[in-house]
């Protein structure tokens, strides 16, 4: 995800993800350093899951879920001891396709810890919380489209006491800004802001009487960031999410289409690689929506010189 070919020589580098689920590990400080930096990122959220119901009836696309916040910060190591505990946030699922009825909301992401000992998330036993209050899932699709996921609120030095050693900066996630198609209406996009560049995910298609597709991601003038799509129309599965090499910049998954004949579309998993980044709401099917997407996993990176 991040090149790490040009940082100093010498430096040493550590990642840890939380791709299958949560993950609690030990780190150990080397000798013979003098900085330890970091960057701490929660879980994306999972996007909603599209209405089912019959043909020719209104149904809603899944809400896209939001993206979690992140922390970078380097510190003296003469403040960090021997050993810090990390616990890494998995996977957040995706909500359920409605089954004549409406979609289920998809799993709220989590944030990551550095703890200076154990596992205690007393705020003075903390170098890092990724996020301070749970940042907002996409909803299940209704009668009408799901709304999507909101943002959540960012770590202060009242969450992690510890960090005030640190030079450090941290954002709050994004919210998906993405809700599902109401009707004949395609899945709403998402427009990449000049906030965290890690993105949420993007709206199921929506059906009344017409197949439509998921949102996606919008093509950001004068900038290298192209356009992702959703998923067609006609039960089209939603993209999954990627970093968008070589630049810094995370997109979510994209929402499913929908369909006036069958199974809605699945909204797209941000993937094992979009860390942070929200998962694509599902879109509206016959009897059964389609699931929305699973938010990315969390990551801890440390390198220290």
């Amino acid at each position: 995800m991040f090149d790490m070919s040009h940082i100093q020589k010498g430096a040493r580098v550590w990642k840890y993800a939380g791709d299958g689920g949560s993950a609690q590990l030990e780190w150990h400080k080397p000798p013979g350093i003098s900085f330890v930096s970091f960057i701490v990122i929660g879980s994306g959220q999972g996007g909603g899951g599209g209405a089912g119901g019959s043909a020719g009836t209104q149904r809603g696309g899944g809400g896209g879920g939001s993206s979690h916040g992140a922390i970078f910060a380097t510190f003296p190591s003469f403040v960090i001891p021997p050993m810090l505990f990390l616990a890494i946030a998995g996977v957040s699922k995706g909500g359920a396709g409605g089954v004549s009825g409406n979609g289920s909301v998809g799993v709220a992401g989590a944030p990551s810890h550095v703890f200076a000992a154990g596992r205690n998330s007393t705020p003075q036993n903390l170098f890092f919380r990724s996020m301070s209050g749970g940042p907002q899932t996409g909803n299940g699709g209704t009668a009408i489209g799901g709304a999507s996921g909101g943002t959540g609120f960012i770590a202060t030095v009242a969450d992690c006491s510890l960090i005030q050693w640190a030079i450090s900066y941290r954002i709050v996630g994004s919210n998906a800004s993405a809700t599902g198609g109401t009707g004949n209406a395609a899945g709403s996009s998402i427009t990449i802001g000049t906030g965290l560049p890690i993105l949420g995910g993007a709206g199921g298609g929506g059906c009344t009487s017409a197949n439509q597709a998921g949102g996606g991601v919008n093509a950001l003038a004068n900038t290298p960031f192209l356009a992702s799509a959703g998923g067609a129309a006609g039960s089209g599965a939603g993209g999954s999410g990627f970093k968008f090499e070589p630049y810094p910049m995370i997109y979510g998954g994209t929402g499913g289409g929908s369909s006036n004949s069958t199974t809605g579309g699945a909204g797209g998993d941000a993937g094992p690689t979009a860390y942070g980044a929200g998962g694509g709401g599902g879109g509206a099917g016959v009897t059964v929506g389609g699931r929305g997407g699973n938010g990315g996993p969390g990551l801890v990176m440390i390198w220290a010189w």
